[in-house]
């Protein structure tokens, strides 16, 4: 599933922070749902169910259900409504198969901060190696790795997550340019690209003013 993928790449990122995980997660059950022909993200940032029928995947149905219960909303609504649920499935998925573990602190069992370990190494470096190739121009992009890396570079974390897997290449190159071209307008409608953007680009205005 897209949005394992998605998390177990961030897990590569230190401490990411927890809305910006809910809002990429989020937009990758969205991504995939789309590309299933399951939703419609509209240019005006609506979503609607266009099929409910069952994909099989326990996180992407219970998406399809409660989109089918929500009814067509603002994409912002939807993202706020099921992105915190999506990441707590997906991260107890990623945690059941033995891809990551939580590392969390906290203070009076409530939880303050929120990191992720990463279990499964092999798991990790297949996912940075079939992105690499595409970003090399060794193999050409499909659906899951198009949308990857709109998602990561969405989030500013093709940085932290590809630079180990190409240094060993020998390649330099600017990420996020790379990932735009390949990804832009094709797997991943644009206004969940600009969701994602757009609260990434939040976190580090709110850094920037508090320094």
């Amino acid at each position: 599933m897209l949005a394992e993928d998605l998390l177990l790449l961030a897990a590569a990122v230190r401490r990411p922070r927890p809305a910006l995980v809910a809002a990429a997660v989020a937009g990758a059950v969205l991504a995939e749902l789309a590309t299933l022909e399951r939703v419609q993200v509209t240019a005006g940032r609506t979503v609607a169910l266009l099929d409910a029928r069952p994909t099989g995947e326990t996180v992407l149905d219970e998406t399809i259900e409660r989109l089918q219960r929500m009814g067509p909303r603002h994409l912002d609504e939807v993202c706020r409504v099921m992105g915190r649920v999506v990441v707590v499935q997906v991260e107890q998925a990623l945690v059941a198969k033995g891809a990551i573990a939580l590392d969390e602190s906290g203070l009076f069992g409530v939880t303050l901060a929120k990191d992720y370990v990463v279990t499964d190494r092999d798991r990790l470096r297949a996912l940075q190696v079939m992105l690499a190739d595409v970003l090399t121009g060794e193999t050409d992009a499909d659906a899951r790795a198009g949308s990857l890396l709109a998602l990561l570079g969405a989030a500013d974390w093709l940085g932290h997550v590809m630079p180990p897997v190409l240094a060993t290449r020998g390649v330099k190159m600017d990420l996020s340019a790379a990932a735009r071209r390949i990804s832009h307008n094709r797997w991943v409608d644009e206004p969940l690209v600009r969701l994602v953007s757009n609260e990434q680009g939040g976190a580090a205005a709110a850094a920037m003013g508090a320094v």
